[in-house]
């Protein structure tokens, strides 16, 4: 576009100039000079501001994050509880009230945060978490361990017999996996 309008500009100026004197063609000159630099110092700039327009463009492409989406969770389930070394992989198993604290260990597969523990129906507020590698280069998004460990505080105004405990666990994509145990507390 702008070559065009400078070309027809050209002509245009040319022609003039055939049909004006010598003072006039000199004028003219002129001017058509200030308009070809003129042209060249917009050419100029748009190609400057091009170049700016790519370099923003490269560095918004390299603050974009690449998002992984995490696995799937496929698989949970409670693998044993634990009260003060004695480890319990059956249901309904006893659990002494001076052993505690009581730790429940978790297995499972894709990648998933505990997001519920309660006992008898209960919700507990809070307990202590943490996730585990299983085997040394597992990816832990993949397959893990989950540790929950639950203080005397938070059982120890239960009464003596059997108690129901459900743990969930929920994925990035909202699927909530539930496994359980029942114990039985005795003094």
């Amino acid at each position: 576009m702008k070559k065009k309008l400078i070309r027809v500009l050209s002509v245009l100026m040319i022609g003039g100039l055939l049909s004006v004197t010598n003072a006039s063609k000199a004028s003219a000159a002129s001017t058509f000079g200030t308009i070809v630099r003129a042209a060249q110092a917009m050419s100029t700039i748009q190609i400057e501001k091009n170049h700016i327009a790519e370099r923003i463009n490269i560095k918004t492409q390299q603050q974009i994050p690449v998002v992984v989406q995490k696995p799937a969770l496929t698989v949970f389930g409670v693998y044993s509880y634990i009260e003060h070394g004695k480890v319990h992989n059956d249901t309904n198993e006893t659990v002494h009230r001076s052993n505690l604290p009581l730790t429940i260990l978790t297995y499972q597969e894709g990648y998933g945060n505990i997001t519920g523990v309660s006992i008898d129906g209960v919700a507990l507020g809070s307990a202590l978490l943490t996730k585990v590698q299983i085997n040394d280069g597992d990816d832990i998004d993949k397959v893990c361990a989950q540790a929950i460990f639950l203080d005397e505080s938070l059982i120890k105004n239960l009464s003596d017999g059997s108690h129901s405990v459900i743990v969930k666990c929920t994925d990035t994509r909202g699927i909530t996996l539930t496994d359980g145990f029942t114990f039985n507390l005795v003094n």
